[in-house]
């Protein structure tokens, strides 16, 4: 496997790596006795959590408790100076909500504000010469501390990203592009450009330095309509959410700490220039092997390119900029035919084994999902089946089957069959199996796990329409490859029902509905009448075609 993943040619080590993968798995079983499933599974792991998109929650640095319930201010703890406004560029006061968050970074914060000093040297520079060439202030660099503790990874339960935490919509209005392959709010250089320009409309808009950071942290237009209802530009004086009305005096706190952070019990910041070089690669390359031709370890080309999420240039796009280490862009330039292709096939079967939990999801509704059980589940990501999942954390998942052996996910456009497919109904086939009901799921689930109608599962089961399940029941069911389901649906649906239909869930996608039933994204676009920008609409129903008539 390392001779082979080293050449390059007829080689092409990226195709074989799964088959590689696999033949050793099984070889290795074989000598050790270990189970060859578990065997594979672990290697492949192994590769996944390196290349999949990786998160980190964003730390909760102003939230409304954060000025509630603190001890009174202790000398011994903080020590804050008369304020010389002279030392900021942007409009600070020092009132009791301020030295509140003073005292909060100081204890119950200090872990996390310790880390995002650390951190925030080696942006510093950068960010401090793009705001400087945009006119702004630069203690408004501070702001990255309140957002994202300087953290390009954090990702938040509003949908946020990158140390400037922007949600997709203001990422898209401010040219970072946000798809499955790539993130570019995590683009600690990309990001810093559209913050400083998404601060200068703001005060542009507002003309005050507190009304447009307010604006950044809850929209620009919830503030016009508070100072339009309320009749008043002055901040302190507006009625807002109770988390904007409190980002503003965080963000003056920490603009203080980082006058004097030993003063107030933090090292300062090692300052580090952002030095970089750029180079143009192929799309479908993967920056392991980026790593590997200029010499370098991969955590170092993946720490320089956060927004690659999936540890592969975007196979989408004939090319993509990629950020390299000082003095090897002309390194990997000599070796950039020598760089492996990934077909998109296989880098979606090693990439897209994660799953970002969704408010309301439990283990055992997110293993249901994915064709696994819950205990499996919790065990891959070292978790208990009952522990509380925080909305948009991943959670790896279990090596996938190969696609002759899983079930297709359908829901029926018709109630309408041909014999045979009614002959199904009152008895299961000679191929059938038992599933153990898990914690969380349904009837309805589990109909769609193996391609089967709920109806039929009662049938099968005895079950009356108001039954409820329980963890641990057994149920008879009829499962179908996927290969053969898929024909054995073409010739049950006449050439007026060849039309299958998706409820749109929270968070689905166009792509990956259409990856699910093995159709493009274009092919539903046609289907549905739906514009290339269209937005889903959760319980927006999908026309999927077997075939087209």
């Amino acid at each position: 496997m390392s001779i082979l993943s080293s050449l390059s040619g007829a080689a092409t080590p990226s195709d074989l790596r799964l088959q590689l993968i696999e033949e050793t798995a099984l070889l290795k079983a074989a000598l050790s006795g270990t189970p060859p499933d578990q065997e594979l599974e672990r290697q492949v792991n192994e590769q996944e959590e390196e290349e999949a998109s990786d998160t980190e929650a964003a730390p909760d640095l102003v939230v409304p408790e954060a000025a509630q319930g603190l001890p009174p201010l202790d000398s011994e703890i903080v020590s804050i100076p008369e304020l010389d406004v002279s030392n900021f560029d942007v409009p600070i006061v020092l009132n009791e909500q301020v030295k509140d968050y003073i005292q909060y970074y100081q204890t119950r914060k200090w872990g996390v504000m310790s880390r995002a000093f650390e951190r925030s040297g080696r942006y510093l520079p950068m960010m401090r010469e793009i705001f400087r060439e945009q006119g702004l202030p630069q203690d408004l660099v501070n702001l990255a501390y309140v957002e994202s503790a300087f953290n390009a990874r954090a990702y938040s339960r509003a949908k946020a990203s990158g140390i400037w935490q922007f949600i997709k919509g203001t990422g898209n209005r401010y040219g970072m592009r946000v798809n499955y392959w790539l993130d570019e709010r995590r683009d600690p250089e990309k990001a810093t450009r559209a913050a400083a320009a998404y601060l200068k409309d703001l005060y542009e808009m507002f003309h005050s330095w507190p009304l447009a950071l307010a604006a950044y942290n809850t929209g620009e237009y919830r503030i016009q309509r508070a100072i339009d209802q309320q009749g008043t530009t002055d901040f302190w004086a507006l009625r807002l959410p109770k988390e904007t009305d409190l980002y503003v005096p965080a963000f003056m706190a920490i603009t203080i700490i980082t006058k004097d952070p030993n003063r107030y019990g933090f090292v300062a910041p090692e300052e580090e220039p952002w030095e970089v070089e750029r180079a143009t690669v192929p799309g479908a390359v993967q920056l392991r092997a980026i790593a590997r031709a200029v010499g370098v370890p991969f955590d170092v080309i993946r720490d320089l390119n956060p927004a690659v999420i999936r540890g592969v240039t975007p196979p989408t796009a004939a090319a993509h900029e990629i950020n390299l280490p000082p003095g090897t862009k002309a390194i990997l330039l000599a070796k950039l035919d020598q760089l492996p292709r990934s077909s998109s096939r296989k880098v979606v079967r090693t990439a897209g084994r994660w799953h970002r939990v969704r408010r309301g999801e439990t283990m055992g509704l997110i293993a249901s999902q994915h064709e696994t059980t819950a205990a499996r589940l919790a065990r891959l990501n070292g978790r208990r089946v009952d522990d509380r999942l925080m909305v948009g954390t991943l959670l790896r998942l279990p090596l996938a089957q190969p696609p002759s052996k899983r079930a297709v996910t359908v829901v029926r456009a018709t109630r309408s069959r041909t014999p045979t497919a009614r002959a199904q109904k009152g008895t299961p086939s000679s191929r059938s199996t038992i599933h153990i009901v898990k914690r969380g799921e349904t009837l309805w689930g589990i109909a769609q796990t193996y391609a089967v109608a709920p109806e039929e599962l009662r049938g099968w089961n005895g079950l009356g329409r108001q039954v409820r399940l329980k963890p641990g029941q057994t149920l008879q069911v009829a499962a179908l490859a996927a290969k053969s389901n898929r024909e054995a649906r073409r010739g049950a649906l006449t050439s007026t029902t060849r039309a299958l239909y998706h409820r749109v869930k929270s968070g689905d996608t166009l792509w990956e509905i259409a990856r699910a039933h093995d159709v493009t994204p274009e092919e539903l676009r046609r289907w549905n009448d739906l514009e290339r920008q269209a937005t889903l609409q959760v319980g927006q129903k999908l026309m999927i075609r077997l075939s087209e008539s």
